[in-house]
C-alpha cells in the first residue's frame, strides 16, 4: 500500500511539473515517471561576452544544449556550471559555432546550475542565436 501511495505522489509531482509547456512527461506504470525538459530561447551575440539564463538542474539526470548560430560571424561559447550562481566554473574548452551551423554541448561535470557564455569571434555586429536546453529525469 505504501508503495502505491509513493508512486501516486511521484505521478502527482510529475503532473504538477508538466503544467508548463517546457516539459513533456510520460508515466510508465508501475515504473517511476520520466520527464523530458525542453527550453528554447533566442539570444543576441555581440563582441562582448554574453550569458544565457541559469538553469537549475537539480532534478535532471542528463542535460545538454543545442545552439544554432543564425549570424554572419562565428560564435565562441563555453559551458559554465555553478553550485549557487555566484561561484562560476568554466566546464568546457572553447566551442566554435560556425555561421549558420548548430553545435551540441554538455557539461563534463555535474552541478546545480548550468548556463553558457558566448560572443562573436570576428565581427562587431549583433547576431541572433537560438538555444535549446534539453534534459531528462527518471
Amino acid at each position: 500500500m505504501d508503495q502505491k501511495k509513493n508512486l501516486n505522489k511521484q505521478i502527482s509531482k510529475v503532473n504538477d511539473l508538466c503544467k508548463t509547456n517546457m516539459c513533456s512527461c510520460k508515466v510508465y506504470y508501475p515504473v517511476t515517471p520520466q520527464c523530458f525538459i525542453n527550453i528554447v530561447k533566442k539570444y543576441y551575440s555581440s563582441s562582448i561576452l554574453n550569458y544565457s539564463d541559469w538553469i537549475d538542474c537539480t532534478s535532471l539526470d542528463k542535460y545538454y544544449y543545442f545552439v544554432e548560430n543564425l549570424g554572419d560571424s562565428d560564435v565562441e561559447a563555453y559551458v559554465e556550471i555553478s553550485p549557487d550562481k555566484n561561484l562560476v566554473y568554466r566546464d568546457s574548452d572553447q566551442i566554435i559555432i560556425k555561421s549558420s551551423q548548430v553545435s551540441y554541448f554538455q557539461p563534463l561535470r555535474e552541478s546545480r546550475y548550468i548556463r553558457f557564455s558566448f560572443r562573436n569571434l570576428n565581427s562587431a555586429g549583433t547576431y541572433l542565436i537560438n538555444a535549446w536546453f534539453q534534459g531528462k529525469t527518471h
